[in-house]
């Protein structure tokens, strides 16, 4: 067991390693779309729909779409039309964002606190909040 340094609890020793914190500055704008994120890699052979992301993670549908927007952009995941509706699946365009993911994932199982202070604590989630109260939205009467 690792002993903390005079003075320190072990939840202060243990930081967000530093190529996390930059993945999560890049590519995470909230908790829901890491949790989308991860909810397609552990299942990366299925393909989900937006409607069956928002059962499994109790969300609204029209939220899940927006984050799987973000993350397409970010070569994370992709779409392709299915039967009716696109269909998703987590797919990084290239072995260093499966790779970031991967240590993302690690990081929240051993970290979850860390992880999310570093969500939290990004200017990118913060803009992102800010801008969706400004977001036109259809009148359902008009």
């Amino acid at each position: 067991m690792v002993r903390p340094r005079s003075g320190e609890t072990l939840a202060e020793e243990r930081r967000l390693p530093d190529e996390v914190a930059r993945f999560i500055a890049d590519h995470i704008t909230s908790v829901e779309q890491l949790e989308i994120l991860l909810l397609l890699r552990g299942a990366r052979d299925n393909a989900w729909t937006a409607r069956a992301i928002c059962e499994a993670l109790r969300t609204s549908e029209q939220s899940v779409i927006r984050r799987l927007a973000d993350l397409e952009a970010s070569g994370l995941v992709a779409s392709r039309p299915g039967s009716k509706v696109l269909v998703y699946r987590y797919a990084p365009a290239s072995p260093s964002l499966d790779e970031g993911v991967a240590r993302l994932s690690a990081a929240y199982t051993e970290l979850r606190y860390k992880v999310l202070d570093s969500i939290f604590s990004n200017p990118i989630s913060d803009l992102h909040v800010y801008a969706e109260g400004f977001r036109f939205r259809k009148d359902r009467d008009g």
